[in-house]
């Protein structure tokens, strides 16, 4: 005769099982996690002769150099994320490259950002490069006719082992342009402690299922 017994700590077992695996989803973090790097903690003034000497913006993930921060109302508000911008020019002042290029602190394998462009009716290209760490190129793209000043473009590069990248531009007769919103990430995380408390929660509860099974079938074949 077969009687059930103790069937609650299986349908509990049960009922508790999907809601720690939505759980262990949500503790688990992704692969690689992303970093956005734009130019708006202070206030900045709107044109290239404000400044005497290019603003370095270093922070644990990257420097930036190059350029100047500048307010977004002489770039036609296209900044994309308010209020400012990092631009670079050899029109205006003689302190300043006409390159702006970054130095990450450890290997980025995606990178994108926005460019701006800032001569007028001059159509232009714009490439982003990225280069290893002993200078050879990872990945390269370049944006090309740009009208309008503060018209904005997207570039994006992806690549093993990026650690430096530089945005040039073909612009005649001088170089006027602007980047914003630079993101990029890296395939290096760990996981978190949390997701392995997580996962472990998982496997004990698995466990814990099988061995009510077990005990509740052989109690039942009585």
């Amino acid at each position: 005769m077969i009687v059930p017994h103790h069937t609650q700590p299986v349908i509990y077992m049960k009922a508790l099982l999907p809601k720690l695996l939505v759980c262990a989803t949500i503790c688990l973090p992704a692969a690689s996690f992303a970093i956005t790097i734009n130019f708006d903690a202070n206030p900045a003034p709107p044109f290239f002769t404000d400044k005497t000497a290019q603003d370095i913006v270093t922070t644990p993930a990257v420097t930036i150099q190059g350029g100047v921060i500048l307010n977004q109302s002489s770039w036609a508000n296209g900044a994309t994320s308010s209020p400012n911008v990092y631009a670079t020019t050899n029109i205006f002042v003689s302190f300043l490259p006409a390159i702006i290029s970054g130095v990450f602190s450890a290997p980025v394998s995606f990178l994108q950002l926005d460019v701006l462009n800032g001569l007028f009716n001059t159509p232009s290209t714009f490439t982003l490069t990225g280069f290893s760490g002993n200078g050879s190129v990872v990945d390269m793209i370049s944006l090309t006719g740009f009208g309008e000043p503060g018209f904005v473009g997207h570039l994006s590069i992806s690549g093993s082992g990026i650690m430096s990248f530089g945005v040039t531009s073909d612009q005649a007769p001088g170089i006027d342009f602007a980047i914003d919103t630079v993101n990029f990430s890296s395939g290096n995380a760990v996981p978190e402690a949390s997701s392995t408390l997580g996962l472990m929660a998982l496997a004990l509860v698995g466990l814990a299922i099988l061995r009510c099974k077990r005990t509740h079938r052989s109690r039942s074949m009585v």
